[in-house]
């Protein structure tokens, strides 16, 4: 019984320790299955507009470009991954499979973030077919 347990348990652990993955695979099959006059009428005309309000009015105060906290948050990522894989606590297989899993995880939270803040304006009707 505690085996059937375990593996539900590890099962459930995995689907949450990729929660980014997830993430931004459902937002991938929202941008792409979506018809675009959807987009505009609810993403662009109202999401986007409370998410360009709050940025206005917090981050755009900011003293220096919000691209060097990026990089920042970036090179951070990077040093702690190195920091993971050339640890000697873990067998090295271990190593590469859980790095590329929080890899993987934070390649599909920044694909979630992004298509969020600003992706699906992509999706969006042109100017042209939208005056006619």
């Amino acid at each position: 019984m505690n085996f059937i347990k375990n593996i539900f348990q590890n099962k459930l652990s995995l689907f949450y320790r990729l929660i980014g993955l997830w993430l931004g695979l459902f937002m991938l099959l929202i941008r792409f299955f979506t018809p675009p006059q959807y987009i505009e009428s609810f993403y662009s005309r109202f999401v986007f507009q409370g998410i360009r309000t709050l940025f206005d009015n917090t981050l755009a105060l900011l003293p220096m470009p919000l691209l060097l906290v990026f990089y920042v948050f970036m090179v951070y990522f990077v040093v702690k991954m190195g920091f993971f894989l050339f640890s000697k606590k873990r067998p090295l297989g271990q190593r590469f499979t859980e790095g590329g899993l929080k890899t993987v995880n934070f390649l599909g939270f920044m694909l979630f973030g992004f298509l969020l803040l600003w992706g699906f304006n992509y999706a969006r009707p042109s100017f042209a077919q939208q005056i006619g």
